[in-house]
C-alpha cells in the first residue's frame, strides 16, 4: 500500500476516498488567485498594502489576476508535467523580468549607492528581486495553496486550453505595457527576454521520480530556514541600500550583494529541491517552512509600523495565525 503522507506536491493527503469536488473548480481558481496575488505583495510585502487596497480595491483585483494567470499556470503544469527544479526556476525567472523589467520599471527607477549598473538598469536590484519572484511569487504561493488546500494538491486547477487562454491575456498585458513605457526600448528587450526563457522553460524535460535519498529537515529547522530567507532578503533588499558606501570602495559593495544574492538562493534552493523530489516533504513541512517566513513579515509589520504598511498587521496577523493553526492540526493528525 502506497504511503499517503508523501509530497504535498506529487501526493500529498490527497487520497482516492476524498476526492475534490471538481464544481467548485471556479471557486477554487478564483481563490487561488487572491493567494498568488496577496502573498507576495500584501502579506510578505507591503508593496499592494492593506491601506493601498482600501484606498484603491481594483488594486487587489489586479494582482489577483496578474499573479493568479501566471502562477495558476504553472501550479498547474507542476501537476500535469512533473517540473524539475531548472523548469521552475525558469518561470519564475520570466515572471520576475515581466514583473519588475517590463510593469513596474523599478529596474530602471531603483537607484541606490553600492549597487552596480548597466546603463539605466540597476543590475543588484534587478538580480535580487528577479530572486525574490521566482521563490516568493512563484514557489511559495504554490506551496502554500497546496498546504491550504491539500485534496487539489495534485489535480489540475483548469483544463489546458483556458490556462493557456489566461495565460496569453497575461502575455498580452505585460507585451502592452513594453510597448507604452518611458523606457520602452528596455522593456521591449526585457518582454523579448522573459519570453525567450518561458519557452525554454516549457521545453525542459519533466523532472525523474521523487528521491527517497533526499532527507527532508526536523520541522523546527524549517522554520528556522524560512526565518532566515526572509531576513536574508529583508537585508540584501532593504538594509544595504541603507548603507552609506561612500565610506567605502564600490566594488566591496557590490561583492557583499553578489554574496547575499547568492546565500539566499543556496537557502531557496535547498528548501525547493527538496520540495519538488523527495517523497518525505508532507504538508506539516510546508507549512512549518511558510510559517517562518510569515512569522518574520508579521513582526516587522507590528515593529516597524510606517504610514504605507500601517494597516498592514489586518493581513499579516491572520495569515500566520492560520499557518500556526494548520501546523499544529497537520502535526496532530499524523504523530
Amino acid at each position: 500500500m502506497t504511503n499517503i503522507v508523501t509530497t504535498d506536491l506529487h501526493t500529498s493527503i490527497f487520497t482516492p476516498e476524498s476526492p475534490p469536488k471538481l464544481k467548485f473548480r471556479w471557486l477554487i481558481a478564483i481563490l487561488a488567485f487572491f493567494i498568488f496575488g496577496l502573498i507576495p505583495e500584501s502579506v510578505l510585502t507591503s508593496s499592494t498594502s492593506a491601506l493601498k487596497i482600501f484606498i484603491h480595491p481594483g488594486d487587489l483585483i489586479f494582482i489577483a489576476f496578474y499573479y493568479g494567470f501566471y502562477v495558476l499556470f504553472v501550479r498547474d503544469l507542476i501537476v500535469r508535467k512533473k517540473l524539475s527544479w531548472q523548469a521552475l526556476l525558469l518561470f519564475g525567472i520570466s515572471f520576475g523580468f515581466m514583473n519588475e523589467g517590463v510593469v513596474a520599471d523599478t529596474w530602471y527607477t531603483a537607484k541606490y549607492l553600492g549597487m552596480s549598473y548597466l546603463g539605466p538598469i540597476n543590475l543588484s536590484w534587478a538580480v535580487n528581486l528577479t530572486i525574490f519572484h521566482i521563490f516568493f511569487s512563484v514557489f511559495l504561493p504554490i506551496a502554500a495553496f497546496n498546504a491550504l488546500f491539500p485534496q487539489w494538491a495534485q489535480v489540475p486547477i483548469l483544463n489546458k486550453r483556458f490556462s493557456y487562454i489566461l495565460l496569453g491575456l497575461f502575455f498580452l498585458f505585460n507585451g502592452m505595457s513594453a510597448f507604452n513605457n518611458s523606457f520602452q526600448r528596455e522593456t521591449i528587450i526585457v518582454f523579448s527576454l522573459a519570453l525567450c526563457i518561458f519557452v525554454l522553460a516549457l521545453n525542459i524535460p519533466a523532472s525523474q521520480e521523487t528521491n527517497t535519498n533526499l532527507k527532508v529537515p526536523l520541522i523546527r529547522t524549517l522554520i528556522w530556514l524560512g526565518i532566515a530567507v526572509y531576513l536574508e532578503y529583508m537585508f540584501t533588499l532593504y538594509i544595504i541600500p541603507m548603507i552609506d558606501f561612500h565610506l567605502f570602495p564600490q566594488y566591496i559593495a557590490v561583492l557583499l550583494n553578489i554574496l547575499l544574492s547568492l546565500i539566499q538562493v543556496v537557502l531557496w534552493g535547498y528548501a525547493l529541491l527538496i520540495w519538488l523530489h523527495s517523497d518525505h516533504w508532507t504538508r506539516s513541512q510546508s507549512l512549518a517552512f511558510i510559517t517562518g517566513i510569515i512569522l518574520i513579515s508579521t513582526t516587522l509589520t507590528i515593529i516597524v509600523p510606517f504610514v504605507r504598511n500601517v494597516f498592514e498587521p489586518i493581513i499579516t496577523i491572520p495569515s500566520l495565525l492560520l499557518c500556526v493553526i494548520l501546523l499544529r492540526r497537520s502535526l496532530l493528525r499524523y504523530n
